[in-house]
């Protein structure tokens, strides 16, 4: 049975300052799930090999709203999210030793469990069924910096606006993947997981 726990709140805070009209917003997310049939991370689609996900999302903002006179206003505007997610931690299956699978040990030419506390049932993929613990599960942070500012002022019947701005995201990743060895049986397909992590970042600024 998939069982997920979802908990949010948020909370704002305004004053009016001779700074201007501050406001500060704070947003917290956080969630965790149980899935039996983790096939998006290449697991198990029959019971008995579920996988666990979780996650935190928090956004912070803060602004400034000032008027200067009656006819100019400026808006600043600072905002930071973060988000973190591990998807795909293998639960079910584990504790099962490569060599109780038939896999000759390491000393015997064997394959060595790169993690030994993920050691478990190995993936099998067939026709219209796949078995076996999460063949690999994601660590992924996600940073979002963002500051802006409006300035605005009224001439008569025209408005002129200046607006400037910088974002900036950051997406580093770690993706723990195991998938190196296929063999055919017959019409089906067997996967063997032996390799390292990889690590990898990206990031975008506008």
């Amino acid at each position: 049975m998939e069982r997920i726990n979802d908990d949010k709140f948020s909370t704002r805070i305004d004053a009016n300052t001779r700074f201007g009209n501050l406001s500060g917003y704070y947003f917290y997310d956080t969630y965790s799930l149980d899935n039996p049939y983790p096939t998006q991370q290449g697991g198990a689609s029959v019971p008995g090999f579920n996988a666990l996900s979780s996650g935190l999302a928090q956004l912070v903002k803060i602004s400034d709203t000032k008027t200067f006179g009656a006819n100019m206003v400026n808006e600043f505007l600072f905002s930071y999210m973060r988000n973190r997610n591990k998807l795909g931690q293998p639960a079910g299956g584990l504790g099962v030793s490569l060599a109780s699978q038939g896999f000759a040990s390491p000393t015997n030419g064997g394959i060595v469990p790169l993690y030994p506390n993920q050691e478990g049932v190995e993936t099998l993929v067939f026709n219209r069924y796949t078995v076996g613990t999460v063949p690999f599960n994601n660590n992924q942070l996600n940073q979002t910096y963002g500051i802006s500012e409006n300035f605005s002022y009224v001439h008569g019947k025209h408005l002129l606006v200046a607006v400037g701005y910088y974002y900036k995201n950051s997406v580093p990743y770690a993706l723990n993947y195991f998938l190196s060895i296929e063999r055919q049986l017959g019409s089906n397909w067997v996967a063997i997981r032996c390799l390292p992590p990889t690590t990898s970042a990206a990031s975008l600024t506008i």
